[in-house]
């Protein structure tokens, strides 16, 4: 199905982006959101979260967040948070949401801890991987996706060892931030699939 061959392009471009977030920040600018495909859809950052405007590629549909008050050396206020998010947009509009299940196949042998969905939002909690983009990092993190306009919006989130990453509120930061990007994204009214005609 094509949500799920789209799901795989996302899974592998978030896992070869060759970004380094050893060097994520400090930028002076606390950027909040940026539009990918046209405005079509908002990556808008979660509270105490700023887009790493240095890493990021919205063009390409890929956007980095961290911590605003490491991002901004200290000038942003609001909660201080060490995990790193990291957002994949699908090229194309996909024509379903991938189940949890799906997306816990697809991420290979990572070790899954945990599968769910809420809120529209697939989840997946893995064992290992994590310490891939943040060296000395916790090896678990959370991956999970969204549609937002007929779009797959695949979320990551990696930490320091026995942070966020590694707990279940790394998956409530996952849920929250697909709450915010639908919030702040336009709403497009999609073009109805042509009805099959009887043979």
């Amino acid at each position: 199905m094509k949500q799920i061959a789209t799901l795989a392009v996302l899974i592998l471009l978030s896992a070869c982006t060759g970004a380094d977030f050893v060097s994520l920040g400090p930028t002076d600018d606390a950027v909040r959101s940026v539009d990918v495909h046209g405005g079509d859809v908002t990556i808008a950052a979660p509270s105490g979260f700023c887009v790493e405007t240095g890493i990021s590629k919205p063009q390409d549909g890929f956007v980095v967040m961290g911590g605003c008050n490491v991002i901004t050396r200290g000038k942003a206020f609001g909660p201080v948070n060490n995990a790193i998010i990291v957002i994949s947009v699908s090229q194309e509009r996909a024509d379903g949401l991938a189940s949890s299940s799906r997306l816990a196949s697809m991420v290979g042998d990572k070790g899954v801890l945990d599968t769910k969905s809420t809120e529209g939002v697939s989840l997946v909690h893995l064992a290992s991987g994590g310490d891939t983009y943040i060296p000395g990092g916790d090896p678990k993190n959370w991956q999970g996706v969204a549609t937002v306009n007929g779009y797959l919006v695949l979320m990551s989130v990696y930490s320091e060892v026995g942070g966020t990453a590694s707990k279940a509120t790394g998956g409530d930061l996952v849920v929250n931030l697909a709450q915010v990007i639908r919030l702040n994204s336009p709403f497009r009214m999609l073009p109805k699939p042509p009805k099959l005609r009887p043979t």
